[in-house]
């Protein structure tokens, strides 16, 4: 890194955003780049990007000569690694949605003698239908969001204006719960 770069990097971690926009202009490319090994649909590649700069902006306010790697290097790991974070991220999520119980699960568990289901579905929608009554409004809204929709549980705390902590106590409460009854009935 020229010197004119790292009196740039070192105005950029003191707060000057002049600095910090020309550095993210002038490491684009390299943002651009390990954003290229993961194709995948127009407005993935933006979330991406997005996910890239933010790397970008952490790393120059991490950065610390003092441990003697240099910045270009440092910058480079961090926004790969920001970027496949992101990657891992996206394709956990999906998979979680893969088999999961319907979008309106309430409803179609709770509709169980609708004329349109069969002998089987029915009694598939009764068995939920008891298992998931052992569960409190909160919990019953943990396994909705959860299983149906795919948040993590910062994402569910976040939405539900609660701590992390109580929304794994709802987790291990609905687990102990869910466990409980299903074992009852095998």
């Amino acid at each position: 890194m020229n010197e004119t770069n790292d009196a740039l990097l070192i105005a950029a971690q003191q707060g000057d955003k002049a600095a910090l926009s020309f550095l993210c202009e002038e490491f684009t490319p390299l943002i651009y780049a390990s954003v290229k090994h993961y194709p995948g649909r127009y407005k993935e590649r933006e979330d991406l990007l997005q996910e890239g700069f933010i790397s970008f902006i952490e790393a120059v306010l991490t950065f610390d000569r003092r441990r003697g790697v240099y910045f270009a290097h440092y910058a480079k790991e961090r926004v790969r690694q920001g970027i496949y974070s992101s990657v891992r991220k996206t394709e956990t999520t999906i998979r979680r949605h893969e088999g999961s119980l319907p979008e309106d699960w309430e409803a179609f568990i709770t509709d169980a003698g609708g004329s349109n289901t069969s002998f089987d579905d029915a009694l598939w929608m009764v068995e939920w239908q008891d298992i998931l009554a052992c569960l409190s409004a909160r919990e019953r809204q943990y396994v909705n969001m959860v299983l149906c929709t795919g948040y993590t549980v910062r994402e569910v705390a976040e939405l539900s204006e609660v701590g992390v902590e109580t929304v794994k106590t709802w987790k291990k409460r609905t687990v102990k719960k869910l466990r409980k009854e299903i074992q009852e009935i095998l």
